[in-house]
């Protein structure tokens, strides 16, 4: 499952490396809002969200229905703006913050990080989110969704 994990990762980060110019069109008050996330932050994703080139903005309440959950939020391992990295680069590093990791006592099974757009980076924002989710299905690739916290052992 981690090579997997991995390969999807991957995936992401090779579309995350392209995205730089469209992420350039965003506006001045966009990059100017801080996007830390925080950990234990539940979300609805898809695989197509888990393979975008910037965070899936699909936050829910954690007591509804949700497939995702951020189990770690860290410091990005460097001084370059993570978008400015060869995928080799930003996926090395980006495994060095979110692995090791006990899937929740084994709840999660599949992960992929997240880091700032580069106007966030220019704003100052120098996070990387882990984000955990169990799977249900590989090909096609689905997610498993529940109410409550698996990081916290509430679901």
């Amino acid at each position: 499952m981690l090579q997997k994990s991995l390969i999807v990762l991957a995936s992401f980060l090779l579309t995350a490396c392209g995205a730089s110019s469209e992420a350039s069109s965003e506006t001045s008050s966009e990059a100017a809002v801080s996007s830390t996330p925080v950990e234990g932050s539940c979300f609805n994703y898809t695989d197509a969200d888990v393979e975008s080139s910037s965070p899936p903005d699909k936050e829910v309440d954690c007591s509804e229905s949700h497939t995702a959950e951020i189990y770690r939020v860290g410091i990005w391992p460097g001084d370059v703006d993570p978008n400015e990295l060869s995928t080799d680069e930003t996926l090395e590093l980006g495994t060095t913050v979110c692995m090791p990791w006990d899937g929740a006592d084994g709840a999660f099974d599949y992960w992929a990080f997240y880091f700032p757009t580069s106007q966030q980076w220019a704003a100052g924002d120098n996070w990387i989110r882990c984000d955990g989710m169990v799977t249900e299905s590989e090909e096609p690739l689905t997610f498993k969704s529940w109410t409550g916290s698996l990081l916290l052992g509430t679901a």
